[in-house]
């Protein structure tokens, strides 16, 4: 059926702002979808508009659903005050027997802000529509006929039943008609019908005609019921007549309808009342019994019951007065006939109650939420109403009236009205400290006695979210194989929330800033859990822990912002063998006297593995293919010794491979190469400097880089110099560091090999250093041990803590670099155009000095002129010193310097005969301990130690001042020399010339030039040529623009040097 339009008046009654209830009055349709719009409760009770103000804008409004029964059939917004349907209302339902279905209403009107409070009474009238069809109680009627029926019988049959109750929908009239296709004809029955009041029928089907089951045994016939709508809605019975061989009167009540009274003090089971029906049908057809009706709401069955026989209704549980109500009871009257069609007659009993004794009160609790639970918000204000509650007590006068009291922990009760009151927020609430409140009402009446009653009620404190996630533990610390496959589970974290719901409810990240992130992922799980999973392969020898910050996020209701904790998790990835062993080097190269037993050592060679443990620890043997062609044998520490005698003339150079095999669960292997130079015998074993045994330790601090030098081994050999047998190799035999460290083999210079963990801090490390020569054909070595301390960075006061004061202090080095790269061009150019001036200077007055000049002609054999540089040719070492020195050399500098010209005449070079005599025993040079407080061994070493692995022992040239008035000369020794600084240069031999072929308009400058050499090319065929030596010297050692003279004192030996890059006849030299 076409759906009708919504027919809605609104009736107002407006009885005064400060009455209690406003009534309001809407008619609507049955049958209206749900969510339509019926009206506005504020606007049409004028309610917004009466009080204004801040009230207006803050009211609220909710059903009171207690003694409001039909209230679910609406709902009112909360702060609009719009009222709509809230399901679809069937008026057959709700008003069932009835023509006027009229439903009441009680709404709350309340304010958030203040105690403003009124009640609405809401009067919906639904109207009916044509939503139902008559309706059969059954599907088929199978009716037997005797042939020998009177014309003018009746049989009785139950009638369509519409549920529509109103006039112009309800039933209205049948149809009879034959449906058998072969029937032609009148049909011999007709039908008439009659309504009941719970609108049902009753149809008498009459016989019209004689029947005679000889020529007609049968009939099939159809009733069709039609309501009054246009068109009609329509209702079939198919009815099958069996002309056979009847019941024709049926029971009348002695009254149309019956009132009685009952008491509240009618005991259960008591009659309350009597009916009485009669029948003019005879023996079974005219036995009647009684019924209640089906057709009517259970609160009857449950309140009433009537006796089959006699027709006595009784009280099956009291009743409590209560103003206006009574109970409309329908009775139906049938007989029993034999033929089993019972014709029946209902009636109305109409019960009323009286009030007669002293009733206790009632409370009924209206809880102000749209459910059945009262909840309130955490940061529900002060005053904020939570529940209405209306005592009904049926006495009258006093005896009605009763006062109420609370118990509560956070709430309060008030009384707004006689018998009415409202519960409200007395304190401020804490879901965490009690989430559910008990509240109980306890109220008692004026009577004598007086009559108490109580009710009591839950309320939900509703959870904010105002708690942090907390995990249950921190760090979370795990040691992970690194080769866990990828998505396999690490480790598990939770974590508690003390709100509820979707607060309390938490998930789990890692933190997004984490450069690592995407190794690892959560699997969140139900109860705050997750599961830590792999998402991508680890390398413990690339990375070898994970640590990073997770977070837990609470969901957070709609509305309320996620709240967040986090924690640290730490992962060790433990290692796995998956790398080789590596040749420190390869070949390595190992060179042994010949000549020596079987059974002599010849080296070790070393392989490391970046794995740990087991994993790491290598052993060595020789490559099979060459294990039988050599004279060597190899031990799993991969020591090498010889098996007989080795002869270098038969073979100077044994070359093999070596395997390298870790001992982890699947052993991983390298080969590599060694390779043997069989040499000659030694007699002097190398001399440590240090460390020795009262200066053996060292030490570094925590911060320092892979690969910084932390200390150096000294020590020399008093072997023949530029040979084998006096270059020294530098190896660590025995060790506890775990390679930390590692020493050059040629130069002593102990290396940090990777940075320090922090756990180290505090450790003593012990390495067993062995120092050997190359000497041929027995190499000598001298073993030492150095203690290696691992100091905090804290420690360092020039250290600075902080990664701020760090960057701070590399701006300000950066800032300091730039001003002195500036100042420094600005005074270098003010240098450059001093000394320019001043050379010129010099250059005219050597050439003054160059005209006056005469040279002795034997000059040559005792010393050579070269400007600023004066090279003696020194006498025998024998006649020089009684005692054997050391085979170095050493530069006096004096600081009070002297011009060419004053030398020459101070020290006796006349016109004839310009040349030195000089006291060659006050250039003996003295020994000065040179301070170091540059290295990280400086402080630990003791006084005696540089920290550079400096004995106290190092050599230095003593050198000293002289004033100009006490030059040398003929007869006078020199001044003594002070020391005053260590300058690095060279020796190099060559062929002197005599001083007076010098060249002096192409001679070297001394400031500008690194080398000051003399040279063959002004070599004099007549004389013979001095051994000289070139001096090579930084450019900013000597400071040609002050004059100054350079003394160079060397002893007699040969001046070779084999870690020298010149060969062998250049040695380095200090001065």
């Amino acid at each position: 059926m076409e759906r009708k339009m919504i027919y809605l008046s609104v009736y107002v009654t407006i009885i005064g702002i400060t009455s209690l209830a406003q009534d309001i009055t809407y008619h609507i349709e049955e049958e209206l979808s749900n969510s339509t719009k019926i009206g506005n409760i504020g606007d049409d009770s004028n309610l917004f508009s009466a009080i204004g103000g801040s009230d207006s804008s803050s009211l609220t409004f909710s059903f009171l659903t207690t003694g409001n029964q039909y209230s679910h059939y609406f709902r009112v917004g909360k702060n609009s005050a719009d009222l709509f349907t809230n399901d679809v209302i069937d008026r057959e339902t709700v008003c069932e027997f009835t023509e006027i279905c009229m439903l009441v209403l009680q709404i709350a009107a309340k304010s958030e802000l203040g105690s403003f409070f009124r009640i609405l009474k809401i009067h919906v009238f639904i109207n009916d529509i044509n939503d139902h069809s008559p309706v059969f109680s059954k599907s088929t009627l199978t009716l037997p006929v005797s042939e020998a029926v009177l014309v003018g019988t009746s049989y009785a049959i139950d009638g369509a039943r519409d549920r529509d109750t109103s006039p112009e929908y309800s039933l209205k009239q049948y149809e009879l008609q034959s449906v058998d296709p072969d029937f032609t004809g009148n049909l011999p029955f007709s039908i008439q019908f009659s309504k009941h009041l719970d609108g049902s029928s009753i149809i008498r089907l009459y016989v019209t005609e004689p029947l005679n089951r000889e020529v007609r045994d049968a009939y099939h016939l159809e009733i069709t019921a039609f309501d009054g709508d246009i068109p009609p809605r329509q209702g079939r019975l198919p009815v099958f007549i069996i002309v056979s061989d009847a019941n024709d009167n049926q029971p009348q009540f002695d009254s149309p309808s019956y009132n009685c009274t009952v008491t509240e003090e009618t005991m259960e089971g008591e009659v309350i009342i009597q009916l009485n029906a009669t029948d003019l049908d005879s023996e079974d057809n005219g036995k009647i019994k009684y019924k209640l009706s089906p057709h009517q709401s259970n609160e009857i069955f449950d309140k009433f019951g009537i006796i089959e026989d006699t027709g006595e209704i009784i009280l099956k549980e009291k009743i409590v007065y209560s103003p206006g109500k009574i109970y409309r009871i329908i009775v139906e009257a049938y007989d029993n006939p034999i033929d089993g069609q019972s014709l029946s007659t209902q009636t109305f009993v109409i019960v009323n109650i009286e009030n007669t004794g002293n009733n206790a009160p009632k409370i009924v609790m209206n809880l102000l939420t749209q459910n059945d639970n009262a909840e309130v918000p955490e940061s529900a204000n002060i005053g904020k109403v939570v529940a209405f509650v209306e005592v009904v007590d049926h006495d009258e006068g006093k005896q009605g009236m009763a006062s109420c009291i609370i118990q509560s922990i956070d709430f309060d009760i008030q009384r707004i009205d006689m018998n009415k009151y409202k519960i409200f927020v007395a304190q401020p609430l804490d879901y965490e400290r009690n989430q559910i409140q008990t509240v109980t009402v306890h109220c008692q009446d004026n009577g004598k006695p007086p009559l108490p009653a109580s009710a009591s009620f839950n309320i939900s404190i509703l959870d904010k979210n105002d708690n942090t996630p907390v995990f249950t533990e921190s760090p979370y610390t795990k040691n992970v194989r690194e080769d866990l496959p990828v998505r396999d589970f690490i480790l598990q974290v939770s974590a508690t929330d003390l709100d509820s719901g979707k607060n309390s409810k938490v998930s789990f990240e890692i933190s997004k800033r984490y450069t690592h992130k995407n190794y690892f992922y959560f699997e969140n799980l139900p109860n705050n859990i997750a599961n830590l999973r792999l998402n991508r392969s680890l390398d413990r020898d690339t990375i070898s822990s994970y640590v990073f910050p997770i977070y837990a996020i609470d969901e957070g209701e709609e509305g309320e912002p996620s709240k967040t904790g986090s924690a640290m998790i730490n992962l060790h990835i433990t290692d796995v063998n998956d790398e080789k062993p590596v040749f420190k080097m390869s070949p390595f190269t190992i060179v042994v006297l010949e000549n020596l037993p079987a059974d002599t050592p010849v080296g070790n060679v070393i392989a490391t593995d970046n794995d740990l443990g087991v994993n790491a620890q290598v052993e060595y043997k020789i490559h099979p293919d060459d294990r039988d062609n050599i004279p060597f044998i190899m031990f799993s520490n991969g020591n090498i010794k010889t098996n007989q005698e080795l002869d270098r003339e038969a073979q100077d150079r044994y070359e093999f491979k070596v395997i390298a095999t870790d001992k982890g669960e699947n052993p991983l292997s390298s080969t590599g190469t060694v390779v043997v130079l069989v040499s000659d015998a030694n007699d002097m074993y190398p001399e440590i400097r240090f460390p020795r045994p009262d200066n053996n330790t060292a030490s570094v601090v925590q911060s320092a880089k892979p690969w910084q030098i932390v200390t150096r081994v000294l020590a020399s050999d008093a072997d023949e110099i530029g040979t084998g047998n006096s270059r020294l190799r530098f190896d660590i035999i025995a060790r506890n560091d775990s390679e930390l460290f590692q020493i050059n083999p040629n130069t002593g210079e102990i290396q940090i090999t990777k940075s320090v963990d922090s756990v180290e801090v505090g450790k003593l490390f012990k390495l067993d250093i062995l120092v050997s020569d190359y000497g041929k054909p027995r190499a000598k070595t001298s073993p030492c041990v150095l203690f290696i301390r691992i100091k905090s960075s804290n420690a360092t006061k020039t250290e600075v803590s902080t990664d701020v004061l760090s960057n701070q202090n590399f701006l300000i080095a950066i800032i300091v670099g730039i001003v002195t790269v500036v100042l420094s061009l600005g005074i270098l150019a003010t240098i450059c155009i001093i000394r320019r001036i001043d050379r010129e200077r010099k250059e005219e007055q050597k050439r003054k000095n160059n005209n006056q000049i005469k040279v002795d002609p034997d000059i040559n054999d005792r010393q050579v002129f070269d400007g600023s540089i004066t090279v003696f040719s020194l006498p025998s070492e024998d006649s020089l010193l009684n005692e054997k020195k050391k085979k170095e050399v050493s530069f006096s500098l004096e600081d009070d310097v002297f011009s060419d010209d004053d030398l020459i005449q101070k020290n006796g070079l006349d016109n004839n005969h310009r040349h030195f005599k000089p006291n060659l025993s006050y250039l003996t040079p003295s020994t000065k301990k040179v301070e170091d407080n540059h290295s990280e061994t400086s402080g630990d070493t003791g006084t005696s130690d540089s920290g550079r692995g400096g004995s106290d022992e190092e050599i230095h040239t003593s050198m000293s001042q002289s004033p100009r008035d006490k030059m040398m000369d003929f007869t006078r020794p020199l001044p003594p020399i002070s020391h005053q600084e260590i300058i690095p240069f060279s020796f190099k031999k060559g062929m002197a010339l005599p001083y007076n072929n010098r060249d002096y308009s192409s001679r070297p400058d001394v400031i500008n030039t690194d080398n000051i050499e003399m040279s063959r090319r002004d070599l004099d065929p007549h004389k013979h040529g001095l051994s000289t030596m070139a001096v090579h010297l930084p450019n900013d050692s000597l400071d040609r623009s002050r004059n100054k003279v350079v003394l160079l004192q060397t002893d007699s030996g040969i001046h070779s040097d084999t870690n020298s890059n010149e060969g062998d006849n250049t040695r380095d030299c200090m001065v």
